[in-house]
């Protein structure tokens, strides 16, 4: 079976018959009370396609294309500002953020277990003095 796009004209107090395909209409016109009033008449639809998107390229849509483009590249500029206008405060954050990682936690000696706690008074062998005191 083949299928074709087409325009369709008939009176606005009409309307068209079902088909006994589904979902398809006949040519047939109808009125209210189902009385067979005339048939529709059919015209190829490329003609009207085509005007259609002639319009289109004489008003600048080109099938959207154009406006495609334009949206497209003013969105890029506006991501490409924001990303390096953010690039000094990422990187920031990022060296902070590798500082925090390198850093040794600060344990205080009252949390330690009994076993791990320096003693009173301890010096390390060989340095230039106490290096921690616990009274």
């Amino acid at each position: 079976m083949t299928q074709q796009l087409m325009l369709v004209e008939y009176p606005s107090t009409m309307r068209l018959s079902q088909s006994s395909t589904p979902g398809g209409r006949s040519s047939l016109a109808r009125n209210e009370e189902n009385d067979l009033k005339t048939h529709a008449v059919l015209f190829p639809a490329d003609a009207e396609i085509d005007r259609i998107r002639a319009e289109g390229v004489q008003d600048g849509y080109a099938d959207g294309s154009q406006v495609g483009l334009v949206v497209g590249a003013a969105v890029g500029v506006a991501v490409t500002y924001l990303a390096l206008k953010a690039a000094p405060h990422v990187k920031n954050r990022f060296v902070e953020f590798k500082a925090k990682l390198g850093r040794k936690p600060e344990i205080a000696v009252e949390t330690l277990p009994e076993e791990a706690r320096p003693e009173t008074g301890a010096t390390c062998s060989g340095s230039r003095g106490p290096v921690a005191t616990i009274e």
